[in-house]
């Protein structure tokens, strides 16, 4: 498909863009670390390298299950999670008896951690964010909305506390270094 994107008159790219191929001009810069916490095991485990792809989201889609790097503050570093909800999906929250806390259903179905169980989060009765997100737009995640999790619960800094990512706050899409 061959792509023309015009922002006020300007043409900013042109250029074919193949959605199963990363396509390299839409990624401004690179970056490479080391994962430090156990939040993304089962995905990208601690002490495993990984790249980052900044702007990756400017010309990509969004899917289920991409680790994706967001920053909701200013004075926060980023943050990488893994994508559990896009727009349109319809989201519910469910008590969890077990850890007296949350779960979230997204279509119907647990959103589960790495380990098959599902994620849990906050503290039963209190609304979570996510609560307060539902009551104010409805249950469907409205365009540019996303939900983004740790692999393992609780976890911090995930929709569970945050509540929904916007996609202006997505950074860029995380892989695992081949040779980690």
């Amino acid at each position: 498909m061959i792509l023309l994107i015009v922002i006020g008159g300007l043409l900013v790219f042109r250029g074919v863009w193949d959605s199963d191929e990363p396509e390299q001009t839409c990624v401004k810069k690179e970056g490479s670390g080391v994962m430090r916490t156990h939040f993304l095991a089962g995905m990208i485990e601690k002490g495993s390298s990984y790249e980052l792809l900044y702007d990756y989201y400017l010309c990509h889609a969004v899917q289920l299950n991409d680790v994706a790097a967001f920053s909701h503050s200013v004075d926060n570093g980023l943050i990488m999670k893994v994508v559990k909800g896009l727009p349109g999906q319809v989201i519910e929250l469910t008590e969890d008896k077990q850890h007296k806390a949350w779960n979230v259903k997204v279509d119907g179905q647990l959103a589960l951690q790495s380990n098959g169980q599902p994620l849990y989060f906050g503290v039963y009765p209190t609304p979570p964010p996510l609560g307060l997100y539902i009551k104010s737009n409805g249950n469907r995640l409205k365009p540019g909305h996303y939900l983004l999790f740790s692999t393992v619960s609780p976890g911090i800094n995930d929709s569970g506390i945050v509540g929904v990512i916007e996609k202006s706050n997505l950074v860029g899409r995380v892989f695992l270094k081949e040779n980690s």
